[in-house]
């Protein structure tokens, strides 16, 4: 059994238990496993993308960590976490030219 059938399996149960008729459940089940397989592609997609270009991204989380409230102490937290990630790869020769599009 793959992961997939497994989650299209645990989605029909939970459906099924929350009075949903079988066939819409069946149906709803399945596009629920394609859409969750679909968002995972996209964000790992951006991640790849953002990888091979890591130095403007440092430099957008550095200004935000810089330039949001104090109060906003997660937010801030967050964005500096972020820019070290980012200059790290910048830091390891993975960063490639920033194109400005005009």
């Amino acid at each position: 059994m793959t992961a997939e059938s497994e989650a299209a399996g645990a989605a029909l149960a939970e459906l099924l238990a929350l009075g949903m008729p079988s066939k819409p459940a069946q149906a709803l089940s399945s596009v629920m496993v394609h859409g969750a397989r679909t968002a995972l592609a996209l964000v790992a997609d951006e991640q790849k993308r953002r990888a091979a270009n890591p130095r403007p991204w440092a430099t957008f989380h550095r200004i935000m960590a810089e330039r949001l409230p104090r109060w906003r102490v997660v937010a801030r937290a967050s964005h500096r976490r972020l820019a070290r990630r980012y200059q790290a790869m910048v830091d390891a020769g993975t960063a490639t030219v920033c194109e400005v599009t005009q």
